[in-house]
């Protein structure tokens, strides 16, 4: 105990002491936390996002749809095929989708998740039983319920892997979640919007958002409604996407990927390019 004193005694009188080179190693130590807290926050946006981490993120390809016509092109579902001057985009299709699912779906891959590109940014109420909770304007999205797995997003709750949500379920964004509810765990609130509602099952953590390879982790919440193909039935314009992610088989190439989907493409005449 009389050493600690002493040594506490000595370092206070040389504080005292030398007063200018005090200050100076005090500024110093300040403007390197600031520093090393500025760099992680400028950072962030450039660090690899969690899909990059994945066991199969080499095998996770992007189907991305052509007309097999070089003029009067198709119309799916009500989506042009907008051909003009070479081959573009065609939007995806409740035909196209269900052809590659039919018949327990493509031999060449693992995995095949829809994306959506279509937000919506309604006026959302979420709900504890029949009380009001919070009500804000926010940007929200359907989802394919195999989608943010595929995407490697994590859960903010559990550090894990994201909860694969069934139909009439959603997830909602960490930032969003501590803004609504501040410390509140939101898991069990109902959050409902003109023809939607669901019930939330978990957080999606905000290092997950920062790549982002599509555009649907920038929706604070994410519905799932069913399977992609249903949507169609409920409401179009709840659904928009020009690509849908396959994680292909080990061993196989990508020449075998665009034959299977080609073949089970080529009644709707359209083609695919990976």
């Amino acid at each position: 105990m009389n050493l600690l004193t002493h040594n506490l005694k000595m370092a206070f009188r040389n504080l005292n002491k030398y007063k200018l080179q005090t200050l100076i190693s005090i500024v110093s130590i300040a403007i390197g936390i600031v520093t090393i807290a500025a760099v992680d926050v400028f950072t962030k946006p450039f660090r690899l996002p969690e899909v990059c981490k994945l066991p199969y993120y080499d095998r996770m390809y992007t189907l991305r749809f052509d007309s097999l016509y070089s003029e009067n092109a198709p119309v799916l579902d009500g989506n042009s095929a907008d051909i003009q001057n070479g081959p573009r985009d065609i939007e995806v299709s409740r035909e196209m989708i269900q052809a590659l699912k039919g018949n327990g779906g493509m031999s060449c891959v693992d995995n095949l998740c829809v994306a959506n590109y279509n937000f919506t940014t309604p006026e959302i109420r979420f709900l504890d039983d029949d009380s009001l909770v919070a009500i804000t304007t926010l940007k929200s999205m359907v989802v394919d319920s195999e989608y943010l797995v595929y995407m490697g997003v994590r859960s903010a709750i559990t550090g894990g892997a994201i909860k694969v949500p069934k139909s009439g379920e959603a997830v909602i964004s960490e930032r969003e979640a501590k803004r609504l509810f501040g410390d509140r765990n939101p898991v069990g609130l109902t959050v409902t919007e003109e023809e939607k509602s669901a019930t939330i099952v978990d957080v999606v953590a905000d290092n997950s958002s920062i790549n982002i390879l599509t555009s649907t982790l920038h929706a604070c919440v994410c519905y799932c409604l069913g399977n992609m193909e249903d949507i169609f039935d409920r409401n179009s314009y709840w659904f928009y996407s020009r690509r849908i992610g396959v994680v292909l088989k080990e061993g196989l190439t990508t020449r075998q990927l665009e034959d299977e989907v080609n073949m089970r493409l080529k009644p709707l005449g359209v083609k695919t390019h990976v």
